[in-house]
């Protein structure tokens, strides 16, 4: 027997052990259900064992010279879907048009259509497979997922975008220089908004457009950089579904809908990304360590919660590498890792946190610098929310007239929302255990999953602890990048090892569900979500827009005025009115303040408001809003009361 089978920790044993390790965390998990009700908290630890189950399964029970291809599909068959997914594609842009947005039955269209790619992606045979076709196939339709969102929305999609190019894009290109961002935490991280005041320019257009016909078609097709890196470990055909399956999830849909700042911080943290991997198998290095440093300096010049991504990533590889030289006793370190090929970590690591170090040095943050702020504020944060299952969900109203204004999210709506999520972890657990039982461990993948456990940690695992102070939701876009690679190669696992009709079945079951779920998950679709009266819409109609402008303008300097969130940031942001607030409810139910903004969404959508400095998802009905305040405007379904 060879010197890595008799290893305590040869990597033929370490994918038996930490799929173990996790089957145990998943029951260790499982009675949280009794002290929380989040469908995370009650899903999370049914997909972590059921991954480690299907693994330990397939490997001592899988027939690895099965051939898959009698499961492919013939030349013919894959030309007709080929067919049905071209006339789906043009069916979903004339249904966005016709039903003016990206509406159910848009959705529908678009839920097929991307099935029909990924079942062409893993069912068609070798010979049928046409990487170029379905390369065009998956950009189109991403294209088209994002573009008719753009176009058939007024104004601005979500709450930030309205910050960053009507207020900071546009001041620099009035004044042709900084001055109007001077006291924003972007004054050091101005990349963004220096890009969009000059394509607006260059376009001689509005800088709405001059961002939809720049950043609106690069952050799509830059999905093809999980293309490019897949190339280096995997096939043709597995490397085509890590980039589908990236190019639809919801987190990565909404960036380039929500075009700020964390969109093109995803785009250079995934160049990063794949200049690492680059890195990895080539031979003359020198290039592509400055194409590494540069993005790094890109990303740093960008965004703060990017560039602190990308530290993770290069962090993680840096402790790997000095583990693998300096910890780890050398018998266990030359068989856990393929010493032939390394990417110096370390260097680029420093370089990037000495960058960022001095950038956030001489960012503002209201009095201080901006890493100053931030780790006083992980501190105060720390210190006044910290505790197990500390939810923000978590609400303390007891209140019979405010609980009955409250509107909670059903278990079967939660779930849907969340299946796509639930699959797309499902196999990249399967994958991730899979990278561990090679001959011999890259300590690349090593770095993939570390960083990615790091990452998910910081999404989902803080949060459970009441730490909000990353932003986690900003997190999942930059995760979904080496969990789509280590998808990829979970399900390469499972077509090559254990191709039965179970396991043939739940690939296609993946291939129908996941990408429509993940479409319509809540975070894929600000501009208009599937179940629109339990969670909030980020876009606005004409009407909507106009009175944002007409109220401010008409509304006394002396008065206090609110509405709903997010309605109310499109005055504070767009308009720049501070005197707009979001609403603060009375015990009665009625809003405390002089003048108020009412709208039909606050009735019948999933608006927000406060009660004793707590956010509440609330539907308003026309009285507790208006009430006994005279009408002084309307417009469409808005109303300004006072």
């Amino acid at each position: 027997m060879s010197l890595i089978n008799n290893s305590p920790l040869g990597a033929r044993q370490l994918d038996t052990f930490v799929a173990s390790a996790v089957l145990v965390i998943a029951i260790l998990l499982f009675p949280l259900r009794f002290f929380a009700s989040q469908i995370l908290i009650e899903t999370i630890p049914l997909v972590l064992g059921g991954a480690s189950v299907v693994f330990l399964a397939v490997k001592h029970y899988g027939h690895p010279d099965t051939s898959f291809t009698n499961w492919q599909l013939s030349e013919h068959t894959v030309h007709i879907l080929r067919a049905v997914t071209i006339v789906g594609l043009g069916g979903m842009v004339s249904v966005g048009l016709l039903t003016a947005g990206r509406t159910i039955p848009f959705f529908m269209v678009a839920s097929v259509v991307a099935t029909l790619i990924f079942v062409q992606i893993i069912f068609a045979r070798e010979s049928a497979l046409k990487p170029g076709f379905i390369i065009g196939e998956l950009l189109v339709f991403a294209l088209i997922v994002r573009g008719i969102a753009l176009v058939t929305t007024p104004g601005l999609i979500g709450v930030d975008t309205w910050t960053h190019i009507t207020e900071f894009a546009a001041s620099i290109q009035q004044a042709g220089h900084l001055s109007g961002m001077a006291d924003s935490k972007y004054y050091a991280a101005p990349l963004y908004h220096l890009f969009v005041a000059l394509a607006g320019e260059l376009f001689d257009s509005s800088l709405r457009t001059a961002v939809y016909v720049s950043l609106g078609f690069a952050i799509p097709f830059s999905t093809l950089l999980i293309y490019f890196t897949s190339r280096y470990f995997l096939s043709v055909r597995w490397s085509l579904l890590a980039m589908a399956i990236y190019s639809v999830s919801d987190h990565v849909v909404r960036w380039g809908l929500e075009i700020i700042p964390t969109s093109t911080g995803v785009v250079f943290f995934m160049a990063i990304f794949y200049g690492v991997a680059k890195i990895y198998v080539s031979e003359n290095r020198r290039p592509l360590y400055i194409f590494v440093l540069f993005f790094s300096l890109a990303i740093v010049l960008t965004h703060q919660i990017s560039s602190f991504v990308a530290l993770v990533f290069l962090g993680t590889g840096a402790a790997t590498q000095l583990a693998y030289r300096y910890a780890l006793p050398a018998r266990i370190s030359h068989h856990l890792y393929d010493a032939r090929k390394q990417v110096n970590f370390v260097a680029l690591f420093a370089f990037t946190l000495l960058v960022t170090f001095v950038d956030w040095m001489y960012t503002p943050l209201s009095s201080e610098s901006f890493l100053t702020g931030m780790i006083d504020l992980f501190r105060r944060q720390f210190e006044a929310y910290a505790g197990f299952l500390n939810l923000v969900s978590n609400t303390s109203v007891t209140d019979s007239t405010i609980e009955s204004l409250i509107t909670t999210i059903p278990m079967s709506v939660g779930l849907i929302d969340s299946l796509g999520f639930l699959l797309f972890l499902l196999v990249t657990l399967i994958g991730s255990f899979t990278l561990l039982r090679q001959n011999r461990l890259k300590m690349l993948h090593l770095t993939w999953l570390v960083s990615a456990g790091v990452m998910l940690f910081v999404a989902l695992g803080m949060p459970m602890f009441g730490i909000y102070t990353f932003v986690p939701n900003r997190w999942f876009a930059f995760l979904f990048v080496p969990m789509a690679l280590a998808a990829a190669f979970g399900i390469r696992y499972l077509t090559a090892h254990h191709p039965s009709k179970a396991i043939v079945a739940g690939i296609l079951i993946f291939a129908v569900v996941f990408p429509g779920a993940t479409l319509v998950a809540h975070k894929g679709t600000p501009d208009n979500p599937v179940f629109n009266d339990i969670y909030p819409e980020f876009s606005y109609s004409e009407s909507e827009l106009q009175a944002a402008e007409t109220i401010s303008s008409i509304h006394p300097n002396d008065a206090t005025l609110q509405t709903d969130h997010p309605y109310w940031t499109v005055y504070e942001r767009r308009q720049q009115d501070e005197r707009m607030k979001q609403f603060e409810l009375t015990e009665e139910g009625t809003i405390a303040a002089d003048a108020a903004v009412y709208r039909r969404y606050q009735t019948e959508g999933a608006p927000k408001a406060t009660y004793n400095g707590e956010l509440l998802r609330v539907q308003l009905p026309y009285d507790s809003v208006c009430g006994s305040r005279d009408t002084v405007y309307t417009i469409g379904a808005v109303e300004y009361c006072r």
